[in-house]
């Protein structure tokens, strides 16, 4: 059949780099619940702090390439601004 609508999880600005970098991300998280030392609560939030940076980087640079690639000036005689 013929898909409706869009899909929910997808996101324009996941890679490879992000997919890894969540998959250290779950691994460190269950470490830390495991074992909940200093040095693994210090471990995880480093790691989470590295995903979330490259995750925000990637969707600001997906952002940026989308809005660079359209054209304003297509369609304004149909939205009487002409």
């Amino acid at each position: 059949s013929i898909p409706r609508g869009r899909r929910e999880d997808y996101r324009p600005y996941w890679s490879p780099k992000l997919e890894e970098l969540h998959a250290e991300l779950s691994i460190q998280r269950e470490n830390m619940e495991a074992d909940p030392t200093d040095e693994n609560v210090t471990i995880h939030n480093k790691t989470k702090a590295k995903f979330t940076k490259e995750r925000k980087k990637s969707m600001r640079d997906s952002w940026h390439e989308k809005t660079a690639s359209l054209n304003l000036e297509k369609d304004q005689k149909n939205h009487g601004t002409s």
